[in-house]
């Protein structure tokens, strides 16, 4: 299977066979993309008791979240238990911050309600211009995502720089 049975998206196999295909055009044609990893990492009252349960219900919901705010033409993968992944074909790294900011705000302004009670999440994001090598692309991601932890919530991290 390609998809995660969580959120619908492409799973970690499924996003790493389309973006192959992304990869071919810009090794044949040139085409910019770029790739954004999300971690979404449940507030500290969620947290504590690491309720399974709870973090499903957080991965289900910012899965739906991303696949309404993305275009039809980005491919989201589930990336971890509440990571995420996306490529924006045709997007260059300044247009990347933008989509960035712009999920950024969204995951800012709603909340996640699980039966009567409502939570907050951090987002954490990393980004990058595609430049050669998925493999690359994605191993800074990783750090990206790691500095954005340990950055002031809602963080976007580049090779550029932080983006509160």
């Amino acid at each position: 299977s390609h998809k995660d049975s969580g959120t619908g998206l492409y799973n970690k196999k499924g996003f790493s066979e389309a973006a192959q295909r992304e990869v071919l055009r810009f090794d044949r044609y040139g085409n910019t993309f770029s790739v954004m990893l999300l971690e979404v990492q449940p507030g500290r009252d969620m947290s504590r008791g690491k309720n399974e349960e709870l973090l499903r219900h957080t991965a289900e919901w910012s899965g739906k979240i991303l696949k309404d705010s993305f275009r039809k033409l980005d491919l989201l993968g589930r990336w971890g238990e509440t990571g995420f992944i996306v490529l924006l074909p045709e997007t260059n790294l300044s247009g990347c911050i933008k989509a960035a900011k712009k999920i950024r705000h969204i995951f800012e302004t709603e909340t996640l309600a699980v039966g009567r009670k409502t939570y907050k999440v951090r987002l954490n994001i990393g980004i990058e211009e595609f430049r050669g090598s998925l493999e690359d692309t994605i191993r800074n991601l990783s750090n990206y995502i790691g500095i954005a932890g340990r950055s002031k919530a809602g963080s976007i991290v580049c090779s550029k720089g932080i983006y509160e």
